[in-house]
């Protein structure tokens, strides 16, 4: 009922005006006239939105006065079109990496109803004959996880994950093509003692700086078929031989070659294990030592672990490793392993023998990720059988001696490439012995932008005994001598601070150290006000670093070292270096020659992975 209508019936029916005073017709009169005014110029409003010229106000008066009192339907207002923004679909969602595969990664909430018995497409197109593979592969199902068809999507979409990734939108596939390059500049002085001739207690070879690729690697990891996981990483910066005495690279026949760094497959996902491994891998003898080189707080890591968990294979074995997660949201990580023990670059063991048992469990004590604070706990131990060492004669007759056990470190900074152009400030020579035991304690935590590491390793060998000849001592100890329970070891502890405020992220999954990641990106560009640039990110810090070789009449060398940093991340992706390190050598070989002294130096790097 319109409002004409109603104003009519509150008035009365027209019959009952006649007969009535003349004022007071004058009066109804008039009120018609004013209710006239009312219900017409209301109608007026709405017919201006449609034209722009409305008519005269005497016009509009006019029509009002004459119009009979007759119902009036009037048309419905024109509301402007309002212009509803598309939604993005469960597919785009997904390959946006805005969801995971969940049941709620899947909706069929949202969007136009179906016809019954059909399914809508993603701009509500009635799919006609589509596989149930197809409507997976494009997010459109409300199946639940139990019933996906694994390999039903196999579309790759490209993004930049801190390198090159091509992923299935329900990221059941995904392939990462990367790798990362190292460039070092180092200087280096020295006091009388490392500087001595090899012979009289020096370092072997001598120190020198150097300019050099300090790694070179191309890489291609990812997953498929959901839960199977590959990498496949190979070092092209190494010499061919690690034991080699020739003064140039070039002068070894078969190298460089390109040597395996990891090289494996996992299965994720298992009931009660957890991940399996099965390769050339990373074996589980610390935090440093499994932490990325392309994440650690300086240029190289620590005394122990060239010493120790680190020695002649690029910290890689072949293997199998079982690992998992446990406790409320993983803050318990453990892991067991069993590796050949190789002592070469291209994870290669022609022995039965040379077995390692290793074992990790980890904790983080404080887990709170929205104020950037961690704390890790953790301890590993290692069980290693060894190869016998290879007995042969030179050409003068003697009895020389390769393989079994060799305790060497090399300078926190380094003056050559991997392997024999470094020189080694501390040195055991060759050791034959059975097995070892090595154990390592572990912390590290995370208060905003201070962080915090430190680890301590002890390595116990029941029975040793030394080289047959002064060939293979090294480092001059003495020959064909027999020891018992011989006991090495070394810690570091490191303190790093953000400038820029940054903290350092945590790997729950693996219990490592993780990509150090800027508040802001460096650049330097011009604007159209002048320029304008963004600082990255900047750190300072310093380690203490000590190991000790020497026990029972066998001296490797004691070190003592301290290392200043600075670090700028320019991005996610390029890190440069500053280093300065001071070592102070303390040996003496079985002459009593004093080889001790302090040593100095200065390096940089331009580090870049992708």
């Amino acid at each position: 009922m319109t409002p004409h209508h109603r104003l009519a019936r509150s008035v009365g029916p027209p019959g009952r005006l006649v007969g009535v005073a003349s004022w007071w017709h004058t009066l109804a009169h008039l009120a018609l006239v004013g209710w006239l005014g009312l219900v017409f110029c209301p109608a007026r409003s709405w017919a201006e939105a449609d034209d722009p010229q409305p008519a005269a106000p005497e016009t509009a008066a006019k029509a009002a006065r004459t119009a009979a009192p007759v119902p009036r339907v009037e048309s419905p207002p024109r509301v402007p079109p309002v212009r509803v923004a598309q939604q993005p679909t469960d597919a785009e969602r997904l390959s946006q990496g805005e969801s995971s595969l969940t049941d709620d990664a899947l909706s069929d909430s949202a969007g136009p109803m179906a016809p019954e018995g059909r399914e809508l497409g993603a701009e509500g197109v009635e799919n006609l004959g589509e596989t149930e593979d197809e409507q997976l592969s494009q997010g459109e199902s409300s199946l639940t996880d139990d019933a996906l068809t694994v390999g039903a999507d196999v579309k790759m979409l490209p993004e930049w994950n801190n390198g090159l990734e091509l992923f299935s939108t329900n990221r059941e596939f995904r392939i990462h093509i990367g790798g990362r390059l190292q460039y070092d500049t180092t200087a280096f002085t020295a006091g009388d003692g490392p500087n001595r001739n090899f012979n009289d207690g020096g370092l072997d070879p001598r120190l020198a700086g150097g300019t050099n690729p300090r790694r070179g690697r191309l890489r291609v990891d990812g997953q498929m078929y959901e839960n199977y996981e590959f990498l496949n990483e190979w070092e092209f910066v190494q010499e061919s031989f690690l034991f080699t005495n020739q003064q140039n690279i070039s002068d070894v026949a078969d190298g460089p070659l390109p040597a395996p760094t990891e090289v494996w497959l996992g299965i994720s996902k298992l009931p009660w294990i957890g991940n399996v491994r099965i390769g050339n891998q990373n074996t589980l003898t610390g935090l440093e030592h499994i932490t990325s080189d392309r994440f650690t707080n300086f240029m190289e890591r620590s005394y122990l672990a060239d010493a120790f968990t680190m020695p002649f294979n690029n910290a890689y074995s072949p293997g199998i490793l079982i690992f998992n997660n446990a406790l409320e949201n993983d803050r318990m990580w453990w892991g067991i392993g069993a590796y050949k023990n190789n002592y070469d670059i291209y994870g290669f063991s022609n022995t039965a023998a040379a077995n390692s048992l290793q074992g990790r469990v980890t904790g983080l004590l404080i887990d709170e990720p929205e104020l950037n604070r961690w704390m890790h706990v953790g301890f590993c131990t290692t069980y290693n059988q060894q190869a016998n060492p290879i007995l042969q004669k030179n050409s003068s007759g003697a009895v020389t001696q390769q393989g079994g056990l060799r305790y060497r470190v090399r300078g926190n900074l380094r003056n050559g490439p991997p392997g024999s152009f470094n020189s080694i400030y501390a040195d055991t020579g060759i050791l034959n012995g059975s097995y070892f035991t090595l154990m390592t304690a572990e912390y590290a935590a995370n208060f905003g932008p201070l962080s915090m590491q430190a680890e301590w390793t002890c390595h116990v060998v029941p029975k040793v005994r030394t080289a047959l000849s002064t060939n293979g001592t090294y480092g001059q100890q003495p020959v064909n001598t027999v020891i018992d329970n011989l006991f090495y070891q070394g810690a570091y502890c490191e303190v790093m601070y953000a400038l820029t405020g940054e903290g350092r992220a945590y790997n729950k999954r693996l219990a490592i150290l993780d990509r150090y990641v800027p508040r802001s990106n460096f650049y330097l560009t011009e604007g159209r006000r002048g320029w304008i640039s963004s600082p990255g990110a900047w750190q300072i810090g310093a380690r203490y670093d000590w190991v000790n070789l020497n026990d029972k009449g066998l001296n490797g060398g004691m070190l003592n070292g301290v290392t200043l940093g600075l670090n700028w991340i320019l991005n996610p992706n390029v890190r440069a270096y500053f280093n300065y390190d001071f070592c102070y050598r303390d040996f003496v070989n079985m002459n009593n020659q004093n080889g001790s002294g302090g040593i100095n130096g200065f390096g940089a790097r331009m580090a870049m992975d992708f």
